[in-house]
Parts: C-alpha cells; structure tokens; sequence
C-alpha cells in the first residue's frame, strides 16, 4: 500500500510594523488646548492600534480557512489512490508481566503439589513395605514378606538336612565298597593272577556304580530356591550361603536336630563344610564313572574321598594304610643280611652259633615316626667285625634305583662294643673270636615296594 502522503503547513500571520503603516495627520492644536489635544491623540492611536489589530487577524482568519479547504480537496483527491490508513488493535498489546507471573503462582502451585504427593506415596509405600515399620496391625507386607521369607529359608533347611543324609549314605556306601576294592587290588598287587583280576574287576563294577549314584546327586541337586535369592547373588555365592545357613542350624539348634545321632550330624557337618564340601563337588559334579580308566585311579579316587570325609570306615581305612606290612621289610632286612653273612639263616636265629660265627638280631622296634631301631650280636674270626656291620649298613641305605629310595633310609649305627673271647676266659674257652654287640637305626619307607613280587 503506497504511503500516504502528509503535507506540514505552517501559517505564520503577516505582522505590520507601526513603522510601515502610515501616520495618521497631526491634529491642529490650539492655544490653551495643547495638553488636551496630546492626551486624544493618545487615545486615538491606541483604539486604531487595536482596529487595526483586529483587521489583521480577521484577514489571518480568512487565509487559514481557504488552506485548509485547499488541503482538504487534495486529500479527497488522493483516497482513490492510496489505501485507507492501518488501524493498530491495541487489544493485542497484553499485559506480559501479568500473565507471566500468574503462569509462574500456576507452576509454584503444581510442584509444591507434586512434592506433597510424593511425600505422601512415599511414606505410605515406607509405612506399607518396610518391615521395619511396625505400627500397623496385622503386619504390612514387607513385614509379612521377610515373615514368609524366613519360613521359606526353614523349609529350605529341612530340604539340605535331608539331601545331605542321603549324600552321607551314599558316601558310606562308596567307600564300602571301596575299602573291599582296594582289599582286592592289592591282593592282585601283591601277586596277579587271573582270579584275582576277575575279583578286582567285580569290585570295580560296583565301585563304578556308587560313583554314578554320587555323581548324580552333586549335579542335579539345588540347594536354594530362586525366590530366596538377592540381587547381587550369584550361584556359588547362593550356594555357600544355604550351606553356612544349614551349618548354624546343625550346631546351634536343638530341635532341628531332634532324633539325629551325634555321629551322624558331625559326618554331615563334615561334608556341608565349605572347604570340604568345594572338594567333593569337583570330584562328583557333572562327573562320570567312564571317566575313571584304570585300577589305579579309582584306588587314587577312593583315597581322595576318604582324606575328604570322615566315618567308621574311612577311619579302619586310614589306619589299614598306614599299618606296616612287617613281612615285606623283614624279608628285606633278612636279603640284605644274607648278602652281608653267607652263613645267616632267617628261619632260626641261633643258626649264627652253629657256624660259630655271623650276624643274630636280638630285637626290632618301631616308634611313631617310623623309625626302625634293630638291636643284635655279631660275631667274627679276626677283628673285621666293624667292616661286616659297615657293609650291612650300606646294604640297608642303597636305594633301589637311582631315582628310588630302598626298604630303608638314613640308616647308621650309634653303639659298637666289641670284645675279644680270649679276654679271662679259660684255655678251653679261648677260641680267638671277637663279639660285638651293635643297634642300627633306620627309617622306614612306606611306599616302598619290593622288587620280587
């Protein structure tokens, strides 16, 4: 739209100069009527000042009026050309101050809303799920959750007593039958034959089959309900916790083990410990008889087991292992002897004074270190006796092989008398040999097995 266009008229009066108009004719004065004629013509200049005064706005008058009739034909002109002026709706100009501030009292009042009602969720929710608010009755529900919590822990308690009874029968069943394999393997040990290899075979089948049995339970058992678990448990933590959890009740409550033999909850205690009971699971968890392939490992499994739980059997086991096979070193000590003494005989010890001459033990004893102290009498033509004792004593310290230790360690002699025949005797007496009266110490070793089967 073209602009408008607005003229400024500034009409400005034409002022008259009392010097540009002409002066009016003086008056004849006459005589006597100087200071009369001076104060009219006073008077008359003022009224003509004002007449002409007036005439002269009159005429202002008249011009102003013909431009603004003039101005007012050009505007009249000009509206068919130029759009009609905008008008400004000053309804639009609102108040922003006011609504800003009545939206600000409207934000104010909806937060301090908001903070009233989480306040008031919140301790209802604190009030209705804490267990450790009380005022209620009956109980709210985390009080009556950790109610049915504990409850479930009970039962779950009850559950590992029971499966841990029937994990300890199971156990003394292996080592059962396993006492009876390891009686069998090493009667084929000792001598092999096809008899025996079936009997050792048999036991093993039946070793095989409480293994599985074992093996099975370690696996598919779950010792805690999901529903107990917290957050941040994983399974062995679960695990360790139901076991601790089953521990304190087998020692500290009375009433859980209500008609349980003494010996029985000490055998259970053993395998719910958490050392040992970490070992037993490596053995049978997810764990297969097939996976055991020779005599000599079951007899190294069941030897595991026994150092792991602890009952009757594994007890008569541990002191059948430990018990000294007395033949087998005095065979050695009898070979090595003979080495030594052409003339000794192991079937009687006074074969040494048929000959006249040669070694006779007197005594053997053991203490519990398995410390072998032998006690006897030598006896020789010449004064070689030492280097025969000396020879014996090599004898019992040589190992079997280079990488193997013998029968016997450390072996040494730490008294040596000798005396001479000739010494106060009679000249029927006198024969010219000399006895010496000795004690060897020596160790024992326990695995230790002869050459000659």
């Amino acid at each position: 739209m073209a602009d408008e266009k607005q003229f400024d008229l500034k009409i400005e009066p034409v002022k008259t100069t009392d010097s540009a108009k002409p002066a009016p004719a003086a008056p004849v004065s006459l005589p006597g009527q100087a200071q009369t004629s001076q104060e009219d013509t006073f008077l008359t200049n003022i009224f003509e000042k004002k007449s002409d005064e007036k005439s002269g706005q009159a005429n202002d008058s008249k011009l102003m009026e013909g431009l603004i009739k003039m101005e007012e034909k050009n505007v009249a002109k000009q509206k068919s050309i130029l759009d009609k002026t905008p008008e400004i709706n000053t309804s639009l100009f609102i108040d922003i101050e006011y609504h800003l501030k009545r939206k600000l009292t409207i934000l104010k009042g909806a937060f301090g809303s908001l903070i009233v009602l989480f306040l008031i969720v919140g301790g209802v929710s604190y009030a209705t799920l804490s267990p450790d608010y009380d005022y209620f009755s009956p109980p709210n529900i985390g009080t009556n959750f950790n109610l049915k919590r504990e409850d479930l822990t009970k039962k779950q308690n009850e559950l590992n007593k029971i499966h841990y009874q029937i994990v300890k029968r199971d156990l003394d069943l292996f080592l059962y039958k396993g006492l009876l394999f390891r009686q069998k393997y090493n009667e084929y040990d000792s001598n092999p034959t096809q008899e025996r290899e079936a009997d050792l075979k048999d036991a093993e089948s039946k070793v095989a089959a409480a293994f599985d049995v074992l093996a099975k339970e370690y696996t598919d058992y779950k010792n805690y309900q999901d529903a107990l678990l917290e957050s941040d448990m994983t399974d062995e933590v679960a695990k360790n916790k139901f076991n601790l959890s089953l521990i304190e009740q087998l020692t500290s409550n009375p009433e859980f083990i209500t008609g349980m033999d003494p010996k029985e909850v000490k055998e259970i205690l053993t395998i719910v410990s958490p050392s040992k009971n970490a070992e037993l699971v490596k053995i049978f968890k997810d764990k297969k008889s097939s996976d055991i392939a020779t005599h000599e490992d079951y007899n190294a499994k069941i030897k595991e087991v026994s150092a792991l739980y602890s009952n009757p059997l594994t007890t008569f086991n541990s002191i059948k292992d430990s018990r000294i096979h007395w033949a087998k070193f005095i065979g050695e000590i009898n070979r090595i002897t003979k080495l030594v003494d052409a003339s000794y005989e192991a079937t009687t010890f006074s074969s040494t004074f048929v000959t006249g001459t040669g070694i006779k033990y007197v005594s053997f004893n053991i203490d519990n270190e398995n410390t072998l102290k032998i006690s006897g009498i030598a006896v020789t033509p010449g004064v070689d006796t030492f280097t025969m004792l000396a020879y014996l004593i090599d004898g019992l310290n040589k190992m079997q092989d280079p990488k193997t230790p013998g029968a016997f360690t450390d072996a040494e002699m730490r008294t040596f008398y000798k005396n001479s025949n000739t010494t106060g005797a009679s000249s029927e007496q006198q024969d010219s040999k000399y006895t010496s009266n000795f004690t060897i110490t020596a160790k024992l070793n326990p695995k230790w097995k002869p050459t000659n089967k």
